[in-house]
């Protein structure tokens, strides 16, 4: 955090300050600190805006625990003209599943393609068979992977495995674990 802010501190010296690209990443540098409040205060500093200014300070809600703030910035970002991107729903999607948003997480999940033009990819199915999994619904969740358009991944398995780990469903585990070799 210290070597952040000094860069920051510079970026602000050298009138960097209004470049997006910087901006984005000094938002991610202080959200992965830990420190939402100076991510907040920069982003709101930033007179314009792309979308991956939007994705870091989502991406820092979601990472840090706060859902709601995360699912709030998106619909401002959608309010603003910015279009979301994959980052943008995968992001959401994480803060729905670690809030325990079942019902905005599908909601947003299965509307990706209808309302975004983007096809949900195997980090976007990891997400939401993690939001299913921690919910205890692990029947949906196993599901979703046999219905998945494309093969599931090692991540898509993991967050199976994980949940059924958590709920200790063992049949079911053994059942993913076999897929996986």
């Amino acid at each position: 955090l210290q070597q952040g802010r000094r860069i920051h501190a510079m970026v602000i010296k050298i009138g960097y300050q209004s470049d997006i690209f910087v901006g984005s990443a000094v938002i991610n540098m202080y959200a992965n600190c830990a420190e939402i409040g100076d991510a907040e205060w920069y982003f709101g500093s930033m007179k314009e805006k792309d979308a991956a200014c939007w994705n870091a300070l989502i991406s820092g809600y979601s990472m840090n625990g706060y859902g709601n703030d995360a699912i709030d910035l998106f619909l401002k970002m959608k309010g603003s003209g910015i279009n979301p991107d994959e980052w943008t729903l995968l992001s959401v999607l994480c803060a729905c599943s670690h809030a325990g948003m079942v019902d905005q997480g599908l909601h947003i999940f299965h509307h990706m393609a209808e309302f975004w033009n983007i096809v949900p990819n195997s980090k976007h199915h990891a997400c939401v068979i993690d939001l299913l999994g921690r919910a205890g619904l692990l029947d949906d969740a196993y599901r979703m992977i046999c219905n998945m358009h494309l093969p599931p991944t090692v991540d898509v398995y993991c967050a199976m495995l994980s949940a059924c780990r958590v709920h200790r469903n063992m049949e079911m585990g053994v059942e993913i674990a076999r897929k996986l070799s």
